[in-house]
């Protein structure tokens, strides 16, 4: 479509070479394509096939869980391959804060606090915390039907490093894969979090498979105890690798040599003798589904997982790479509330069961642990108080049901 711009100034640069400059209205409707509209300042350089792009682009969809915001961006543009640069810190031309990706909503009232999805589009408050955003180029794939936001190395090579979003126009469903923040702090235990997650518009629901490690400040040989009695314990599947997205979170959390070494030990030569190092400062657990919480029976809200199973990778330094039964747990709160909480249990098929709270109170956090396992809650016992104090951080069994009683209701399960 041949669209006639106004040149304002046209003049010659240092070097002698025509440059020109000109302004497109919003009310002119000027696109970049179908899929993007523009307005702003261009430039234009005899030296340059390119036009030089310093304005505001909108994507078109017909998608109304959607808001459509204009994103401020400078960059020069091929209109036969639109790639406009993207931040993750996105702003629209007043320089209001706007998002692409998943959202929790920050709010006193625990009713208010749900996930929400965005792509170029406001929060619904301007600290509302991002779960999940991506950097890089925004394009549309017309194959695909879906406008895409990631790093540019990325689109050209899948194992590269880097977050991407997809909004489908067709479905108007919204999924991404990369790096994700739970929107929860942790302080001296942060939990890192890799997946893929996809928002439904049908339910208003969003699912994630994460892979997760949890680190921990502990006395490690308690727990990587845990991990020989589980590989014990026979008839527990082996880990799938095809089934979980580990191998892309190493390459996230580390890099693509330690991934590629990872696979080769575990399918090639049948173990891993070493856990790479970013994984084994704690427990790490794959495969893991979980969404949105919020069911008007509780107060609760946060995140919760949905099939009862995952892979547990390793404890600390010990592997062990079984499917496990697993729930778990995030409490989201108001941020004012400065209090945030995990609640994991786990348990092997034909072994022992264990449970960890863990409540995040301003700058100090607490894990409480209770389990089946009598060589475990010995060992934990014999360690002196002081030993498991360290900066912010304590640790210890605890008798008190409640703690248990609480997460299993979530569940709809009685204690056992």
């Amino acid at each position: 479509k041949v669209t006639m711009i106004k040149i304002d100034n046209i003049r010659l640069d240092t070097s002698y070479q025509t440059v020109a400059s000109g302004k497109i209205t919003d009310a002119e409707g000027f696109q970049l394509s179908n899929e993007f509209s523009y307005y702003g300042k261009i430039i234009v350089k005899a030296a340059s096939p390119a036009i030089t792009f310093q304005g505001a682009t909108r994507v078109n969809h017909s998608c109304d869980k959607f808001e459509r915001n204009w994103l401020s961006f400078t960059s020069e543009i091929d209109p036969k391959n639109i790639q406009i640069p993207v931040e993750k810190e996105m702003k629209n031309l007043e320089g209001t804060r706007i998002s692409a990706g998943i959202v929790w909503r920050d709010s006193r009232d625990s009713d208010s606090i749900r996930i929400y999805p965005t792509f170029l589009s406001s929060l619904i408050d301007k600290d509302d915390p991002i779960v999940m955003t991506a950097g890089g180029v925004l394009q549309y794939d017309p194959d695909k039907m879906e406008f895409q936001i990631g790093p540019k190395e990325k689109f050209l090579n899948p194992t590269e490093k880097g977050n991407i979003i997809r909004l489908n126009t067709k479905t108007c469903s919204l999924n991404g894969e990369g790096l994700v923040d739970l929107g929860m702090d942790f302080g001296p235990s942060p939990v890192d979090a890799f997946g893929d997650w996809e928002y439904d518009p049908k339910t208003s629901s969003t699912k994630l498979d994460l892979t997760l490690n949890f680190k921990l400040n502990v006395d490690t040989k308690p727990f990587e105890s845990i991990a020989d009695r589980a590989l014990l314990v026979p008839g527990i599947p082996f880990m799938d690798l095809n089934k979980v997205n580990l191998e892309r979170a190493l390459v996230e959390w580390s890099d693509s040599k330690v991934a590629d070494k990872f696979v080769s030990d575990y399918t090639i030569k049948g173990e891993v003798k070493k856990i790479p190092e970013v994984l084994s400062s704690g427990i790490t657990l794959s495969g893991i589904t979980i969404q949105s919480f919020e069911n008007s029976k509780f107060q609760e809200r946060g995140l919760i997982t949905t099939e009862g199973v995952a892979t547990l990778i390793n404890i600390f330094e010990k592997p062990v790479f079984k499917q496990i039964e697993t729930d778990l747990f995030f409490l989201q709160t108001y941020s004012g509330s400065q209090s945030d909480k995990y609640s994991l249990y786990f348990s092997v098929t034909g072994g022992n069961s264990y449970f960890f709270d863990y409540t995040m109170t301003k700058k100090d956090g607490e894990l409480r642990m209770m389990s089946s396992d009598k060589e475990f809650r010995a060992e934990i016992e014999s360690i002196k108080e002081e030993k498991k104090k360290s900066k912010n951080f304590k640790y210890d069994m605890t008798q008190q049901n409640i703690f248990v009683v609480k997460f299993k209701r979530l569940f709809g399960k009685s204690e056992e």
